[in-house]
């Protein structure tokens, strides 16, 4: 029976409220009700006052079980042991505070709990004694300085139980009040209005909360929609790494796309020099006996002719005079070169150009093949294990020599007075 240990705490015999029935005393609760809220009032204060003693020792109790695990010599667990009996000949202080709580919140406890409680405060003013006497000697070492850490360990083992001890019947205790407490219809009717009513007051604060926020300028709703949809639109547009889709987001597809294109471009620039090179090589001495049908046989003038041929270098005015039909025919072979080098060019710089526009929006939550394409991969070190799109195309270009021909193709356009066609803006 919880009872006359929970009337101790209050100070008064809840088994007997007063027997008055009178309705509405002017405070909106009845004489009986307003009693039992008193009760439990002073109830809560009791309790709390424990709980607060019951959180600083615990606060205590694990600084100095920190400091004994991080340091498990026994001459720092005597000295440390003597440290806190000094600090508990007051009777109030930690570690004497843990006991004196514990007495309080055990005041109408059972027989064995007493019993408990009693052992724990005997071992408490044992160890405090013991301790005290000890551990000035224990400098000395030897078998005196392990009792001493003994004892500081067991007397800190007591203190834990003590503590744990406290928090149960604290625990407990508030339960029965409870319990107790809500065996009254009417204290049981006015905790239900009363939860409601503090359910409310929360309610109204966080939807004042929230209409503050929306009203603000830069809300945390307008940043958190702003997000949602920047997150849509890049996986949109960019793909992700985390969704699932068939094929390649927008913008690859596209660079796929514009690289192909450049590729074509290219490949006929490739086919376009073949036939240069054929008809400039037709300008020969070589290339003239082969349409007569005998060769030279002397191997000097075949590699004097092959090398003008790849340079170009027979594509002149004197062999392809101006308003020949020649002259006409090899203007347009080099225009038609020319722009499918200035369309390869071209298509490069439109995905650098989208790249560079891109850039500071890519994210690494963003498809990969994507972010290899605009930027490759290196490291913040300079070093790179992959090149981009774009410089591993131009880098292609320079190697194979489609460069240097492309540049051949402009000294022959204009020693050849033809008209220039346009020109890219990345080949200026």
């Amino acid at each position: 029976d919880v009872r006359p240990y929970i009337s101790n705490l209050i100070g008064d015999e809840v088994s007997t409220p007063p027997q008055l029935t009178i309705r509405e005393d002017g405070t909106g609760l009845t004489e009986k009700r307003r009693s039992l809220k008193w009760r439990r009032h002073r109830f809560s204060q009791r309790i709390a006052s424990m709980q607060e003693q019951l959180i600083n020792d615990q606060a205590d109790l694990v600084t100095i079980e920190t400091q004994l695990e991080q340091n498990t010599d026994e001459m720092m667990v005597c000295v440390l042991a003597q440290e806190l009996a000094n600090a508990a000949q007051d009777g109030k202080a930690f570690p004497a505070s843990a006991f004196v709580n514990l007495e309080a919140a055990t005041t109408n406890a059972t027989a064995a709990q007493k019993l408990q409680v009693t052992a724990m405060k005997r071992m408490h003013a044992n160890a405090l004694k013991g301790v005290a006497q000890i551990a000035p000697d224990a400098y000395k070492g030897g078998q005196i300085l392990k009792e001493c850490a003994q004892a500081g360990r067991s007397w800190l083992a007591s203190v834990r139980q003590a503590v744990q001890t406290t928090a149960n019947v604290l625990g407990s205790t508030k339960k029965a009040m409870e319990t107790e407490l809500n065996k009254n219809t009417e204290y049981r009717h006015w905790k239900s209005q009363t939860d409601k009513i503090k359910l409310e007051k929360l309610t109204i604060k966080r939807v004042e909360k929230a209409m503050q926020e929306l009203a603000k300028d830069n809300s945390i709703i307008d940043r958190s929609e702003l997000a949602q949809r920047m997150m849509l639109l890049k996986s949109g547009l960019f793909g992700s790494k985390t969704s699932f889709s068939f094929g390649a987001p927008p913008v690859q597809a596209w660079i796929n796309h514009t690289k192909s294109m450049h590729d074509q471009a290219v490949a006929g620039f490739v086919a376009s020099m073949k036939q240069l090179r054929d008809g400039a090589l037709s300008l020969t001495p070589t290339g003239r006996a082969r349409i007569a049908k005998y060769d030279y046989e002397n191997t000097k003038v075949q590699i004097a002719s092959l090398r003008t041929a790849q340079n170009l270098e027979s594509l002149n005015l004197q062999e392809l005079p101006l308003g020949s039909r020649e002259h006409e025919l090899a203007c347009q072979q080099l225009e038609t070169t020319w722009l499918d080098w200035s369309a390869a060019i071209d298509h490069l710089g439109a995905i650098q150009f989208f790249c560079d526009m891109i850039d500071p929006v890519l994210d690494n939550k963003m498809d990969a093949n994507l972010i290899m394409s605009c930027r490759g991969y290196a490291q913040l070190s300079g070093t790179t294990y992959r090149k981009s799109v774009v410089v591993d195309a131009k880098e292609t270009l320079i190697k194979k020599g489609f460069q240097s021909d492309a540049n051949l193709v402009s000294q022959r356009l204009k020693a050849l007075q033809c008209p220039m066609p346009a020109v890219s803006v990345m080949n200026q």
